[in-house]
């Protein structure tokens, strides 16, 4: 379940939706007042739990963690539900309830609007909320938990596609379509929440989300836009998924009827995007990985190779073995990154731009834009400043 934590002084926007609920229940209704003031959330769920499916915005400071939700599950299930509970008091007293209590008290001090949830507004929920009345701090909870949420994300989601137009900014691989998006008011970054760049060397250092929190973010961020009426949204061209997480069908579908501008730029200019986006990025990202620089390397050698190895099959024999010669010989000598363009301008050239192509002319009833970078920027500028 999910518990809400209100905290004074209240957002203007939230207080004229809203009353104080202190110790009640709010409803699947009020939830749009919440997530559109940017309330803060203290997701009480294990860290298993959350990596499930959560709310990317959320602080995950659990009630339980891993072990002992573990625990307690097996003796709820042997011995009911009152052993359960017992054992839960006994690992959660003491000093380590402070310390619990004392880390959601921080996490709700210095913000306007705050609000702790659990799974489906269970034991945990009435428990944090009874510690933190303890505190002087008085905790509406959420009706239905996280599953709430996420049913009302999905619910709001489907509503909001159908009255979104989206205008799609695509161009070859290595325009900088990105950047451009992320310069952009009227704009959701799909490949940010993804935590991917897209292609087969999009991996970053850190992991992607789960399916579920990929979703929730999108709708989140779909609510927010929608919440001050627009003629539409940038999106970014995609394909059906973006590393391991699907775009929702829905989604995706309206898409694929969605207008489109076109960035073309020449293979200079791409090839050096490509540099820096996927090869200077991903090594400065497994610096602040790793401490060592025998570890960032190895790290930094095996994304190049490994990625290379899953399109061996498409690039085909002769291609692959040429590209992983050039790549090799590039991470044999760390000292000079651009030689990194000599594969990337063969990897862009014969396989890439080839895919483009074909795809491309599957759209061009769709085109209405084509032109470089700072063309761009300005005929997005004028329409966003016309709207």
């Amino acid at each position: 379940m999910i518990c809400y934590i209100i905290i004074r002084p209240f957002s203007s926007q939230f207080m004229k939706n809203t009353q104080i609920y202190r110790d009640q229940n709010i409803s699947f209704n009020q939830l749009d007042n919440l997530f559109l003031s940017h309330t803060n959330l203290i997701d009480l769920r294990a860290p298993i739990e959350v990596a499930r499916g959560g709310i990317s915005e959320a602080i995950n400071s659990p009630l339980l963690n891993n072990d002992e939700r573990h625990l307690i599950g097996i003796t709820y299930k042997k011995n009911g539900k009152k052993a359960a509970i017992s054992l839960g008091e006994s690992i959660v007293s003491g000093e380590a309830r402070e310390k619990r209590i004392e880390s959601w008290v921080e996490s709700i001090n210095n913000r306007t609007n705050t609000a702790l949830f659990c799974a489906r507004g269970g034991l945990r929920s009435f428990t944090a909320q009874g510690w933190l009345r303890h505190r002087g701090i008085h905790v509406p909870r959420i009706e239905g938990g996280y599953k709430t949420l996420r049913a009302h994300l999905l619910k709001s989601l489907g509503g909001a596609l159908i009255k979104t137009n989206f205008f799609l900014i695509g161009g070859r691989t290595g325009s900088a379509k990105t950047h451009l998006l992320g310069k952009l008011a009227n704009k959701i970054d799909l490949e940010k929440i993804a935590n991917h760049r897209g292609s087969a060397f999009g991996r970053r250092a850190t992991p992607q989300p789960a399916q579920s929190t990929f979703e929730n973010q999108i709708a989140l961020e779909l609510m927010r836009l929608n919440n001050t009426p627009r003629p539409f949204i940038f999106l970014e061209d995609e394909g059906s998924s973006i590393g391991s997480v699907a775009l929702p069908a829905a989604l995706f579908e309206k898409m694929g009827t969605s207008k489109l501008a076109v960035v073309d730029e020449d293979i200079n200019y791409r090839t050096q995007t490509i540099l820096e986006d996927y090869v200077i990025s991903n090594l400065r990202e497994l610096r602040t990985k790793f401490t060592s620089k025998r570890e960032t390397e190895a790290a930094f050698s095996s994304f190049l190779l490994d990625n290379l190895e899953r399109i061996k099959k498409r690039l085909g024999g002769v291609l692959y073995k040429e590209i992983r010669a050039l790549m090799q010989d590039c991470l044999n000598d760390y000292s000079d990154l651009m030689k990194h363009q000599t594969w990337i301008r063969i990897l862009l050239m014969e396989y890439y731009d080839p895919m483009y192509d074909y795809q491309i002319k599957k759209k061009s009833a769709r085109i209405i834009f084509q032109g470089n970078s700072q063309d761009f920027s300005q005929w997005a500028a004028d329409i966003e400043s016309a709207s």
